[in-house]
């Protein structure tokens, strides 16, 4: 399964292989199954969700867990959950699993996904549902138009 991702607050994103990634369907937090994990996709953003609890699966215990803090740094460093931004052609099939610290704005209402990291390769819990070129920004954004 794939590790758990999380954002530092200066945006840099860090592997944490003791968790793993987990997402979300309605109410049910659920480990992504194999077949619906595919490569970040060309034109996909990374997108930290501030004020948001991390929520993952202990490796070892298979206990959920939530991750407040930086498990690297001796000193508190708040941490944030990520999710993904799929570009179009692509669906998501789970939402980022996290938990909302009390008195948190609601985040935008855009499609994120949820994202982790196998073998050093951004995955997302998504499904291609049509050709990624027919959809691609640059094929549109000419003089013509």
């Amino acid at each position: 399964m794939p590790d758990l991702l999380f954002a530092r607050p200066n945006g840099e994103l860090i592997d944490f292989p003791a968790l793993s990634m987990i997402g979300k369907t309605g109410y049910h937090y659920v480990e992504p199954d194999e077949k619906e994990l595919i490569p970040l996709p060309k034109g996909a953003t990374i997108a930290a969700l501030p004020g948001r609890i991390l929520l993952g699966i202990d490796k070892d215990r298979g206990e959920l867990i939530e991750l407040v803090f930086n498990p690297y740094q001796k000193k508190k460093e708040r941490i944030w959950a990520v999710g993904a931004l799929l570009p179009q052609g692509f669906t998501r099939t789970l939402v980022p699993a996290y938990a909302s610290f009390p008195g948190e704005k609601t985040l935008p209402l855009l499609g994120y996904t949820a994202v982790g990291i196998s073998h050093g390769q951004l995955v997302v819990a998504a499904v291609q549902t049509d050709a990624h070129d027919l959809w691609h920004p640059q094929n549109y954004n000419t003089r013509d138009l």
